[in-house]
């Protein structure tokens, strides 16, 4: 995909279409509250984190209640053509409700072409607004040359410009909602702030989509990716690090503070099992350090498809954007302001307890951050290489098990070690998919074929909210890549995906100026993973794994997973962690939760 593009393109059936549409929407059209009930939990239910039950938990979604009679009665209109500044035509579909004075219209500015998505047909017949479906430059009927996110700034612009002047519009007030590839293109209409665009609605979407879809880490592109055949590969193929072609699409953190002062609302939503959600509270983080105090941000814990479908919070997805745009739109004092239904700017699912709760801020402001060393004594919870005669062209096996602990290495730690083939690995399986999201097997074999280091068993139920980072030093043979995984390990062993992130040495620190490791050099590296609202419980343990690749695991679903390619250099990589080159976990831990981490000589 991005899975979800909703009809359009001009090989597929229109009828087909729209039941993949609303298969996937099911749900969405409004009611008071609500249209389904909360998804089911992404892990078995467990404990509050310690310290934690005092904050602001969401109250239990309301139950949903049926949909309502259409509203209005509707002109839908195909094949609208719409003038840009080039004399090129953009082709649309256009929906119009039947009222006495119209009242506001939102654009959907549509990557994969314009389509009969049921939700424009939920906003005008239920809603009142006049609905513009937009097949972006050279995609569909739409005249000119397609390219992923190319002329997106100035079409987006002349096509609100354009909407604004039409009778149908009423006060020229555009809002725009999409999720995806036409939510990436919600941030680039925004970009060119449009004056008379007022609200934007983007759902997992990102800003920097470089990093967060294209080139994880500065990464080769994956299956996920490779998978995309037509203007958007062939775009992206040509442009492997962060240029200029790059910087054009990004909207970067000057950028999106001019976007902030614009005073439009911004309402972010996504998933934690969803690989493009990660730029998503990237972006909300930046908009908040601009000093937008309005933008709001509501994380569920599912996939690619999960928040658009469920409830978030007091109110269903849907509903939350006929509060919101009522709200930018229209003038109208609401719930999306009521601080007694949203309670503050952030709504964030929280894994083990499968709840929601309220938060001022994302990263949460008063999250200890502690620090982990990477340790060489062994935990004793990874299985050891098998012994075998050594010789020189075959040495011993090397420590595969580490440990951590709040204590500093000793000058004489010994570093890990491993070896990264092309052709087999060892890799670790951290593929998303867009509809299952995280993998869901026992990720233990995998760990046991690379090196982790892992925690002792934990005594409180500890909750990790935000992002872990890894700062460490590593030398390596050729370039290569640095993969990381974190898993939740529970008594009996098996062990449970939480997160992960990709580094390439050569990427590291420029992702614009590629500079290969050279043989013996020793570099240091900060890897920032992505991000989790979990609870470990008690008696489980934390692991992290690294490897030089991942793999998509041999599962249906997973031949188009989101990770990142392989690269193409054996290598043997070598991690420091000794006093010299200390290797560092730094965790965000929301309560009093502890890390019991190991302590060594």
């Amino acid at each position: 995909m991005e899975f979800d593009h909703f009809l359009g393109g001009a090989a597929k059936t229109r009828v087909g279409l729209v039941l993949l549409t609303a298969a996937v929407i099911i749900g969405l059209a409004k009611p008071v509250l609500a249209q389904r009930a909360p998804a089911e939990p992404a892990v078995p239910q467990g404990a509050m984190g310690a310290g934690t039950e005092g904050r602001l938990w969401a109250d239990p979604s309301p139950p949903p209640l049926p949909k309502p009679a259409p509203a209005y009665k509707l002109k839908i209109t195909e094949d609208v053509k719409i003038p840009m500044r080039d004399g090129i035509k953009l082709d649309a579909g256009l929906y119009v409700p039947e009222r006495a004075k119209p009242a506001g219209c939102i654009l959907v500015f549509d990557g994969y072409g314009w389509s009969f998505d049921p939700r424009d047909r939920r906003f005008a017949e239920e809603q009142g607004y006049a609905v513009l479906n937009v097949s972006t430059r050279g995609v569909y009927k739409s005249e000119g040359v397609s390219g992923l996110y190319d002329k997106f700034i100035p079409d987006g612009y002349d096509t609100v410009e354009w909407m604004a002047k039409q009778p149908w519009c009423a006060d020229g007030n555009v809002g725009m909602f999409g999720s995806s590839l036409p939510g990436n293109g919600v941030w680039q209409v925004a970009n060119a702030r449009p004056p008379h665009l007022k609200a934007i609605a983007p759902d997992v979407a990102c800003t920097n989509c470089y990093q967060t879809v294209w080139h994880p880490g500065g990464t080769l592109m994956g299956p996920g990716r490779e998978s995309r055949a037509g203007h958007e590969y062939e775009s992206v193929a040509k442009h492997p690090d962060r240029d200029a072609w790059w910087e054009m699409h990004i909207v970067d953190p000057t950028e999106l503070a001019a976007i902030s002062k614009t005073g439009m609302g911004i309402m972010i939503t996504g998933g934690l099992q969803d690989f493009i959600s990660v730029g998503s509270m990237e972006t909300f983080t930046t908009l908040q350090k601009a000093g937008d105090t309005k933008v709001r941000m509501m994380i569920d814990g599912g996939g690619h498809l999960s928040a658009r479908a469920n409830m978030l919070g007091p109110y269903h997805h849907a509903n939350a954007m006929d509060l919101f745009f009522a709200h930018y739109l229209r003038g109208e004092t609401n719930a999306w302001s009521d601080p007694k239904v949203y309670k503050d700017n952030v709504l964030i699912y929280v894994m083990g307890p499968n709840k929601f709760r309220w938060e001022k801020t994302w990263p949460i402001a008063d999250a200890k951050n502690m620090k982990l060393y990477l340790r060489a004594k062994q935990s004793g919870t990874i299985k050891q290489p098998p012994a075998r005669p050594v010789t020189t062209e075959s040495p011993a096996p090397t420590n595969n098990d580490g440990s951590l602990s709040t204590a500093a290495p000793a000058v004489t730690e010994a570093p890990m070690l491993y070896t990264y083939f092309p052709e087999n690995g060892p890799f670790l399986a951290t593929g998303w998919t867009q509809i299952d999201g995280w993998p869901k097997v026992d990720e233990t074999e995998y760990s046991s074929k690379t090196v982790s280091w892992t925690t002792d068993a934990l005594t409180f139920p500890t909750e990790v909210t935000g992002n872990i980072v890894f700062d460490f030093s590593a030398s390596s043979t050729a370039d290569n890549d640095f993969m990381m995984m974190v898993t939740d390990v529970a008594p009996d062993g098996t062990s449970r995906y939480i997160s992960a992130g990709s580094l390439n040495a050569a990427h590291y620190p420029n992702m614009s100026k590629p500079n290969p490791m050279k043989p013996g050099e020793v570099r240091k590296f900060k890897m920032v993973l992505n991000p989790i609202a979990y609870v470990f419980q008690p008696g489980h343990r934390i692991r992290f794994s690294l490897a030089g690749g991942v793999t998509p695991l041999p599962l249906p679903g997973q031949t188009g997973a989101e990770i990142s390619g392989k690269n193409p250099n054996y290598s043997k990589v070598k991690i420091f962690q000794d006093a010299a080159h200390p290797a560092t976990l730094t965790i965000p831990v929301i309560g009093t939760g502890q890390l019991v981490a190991s302590g060594a000589p």
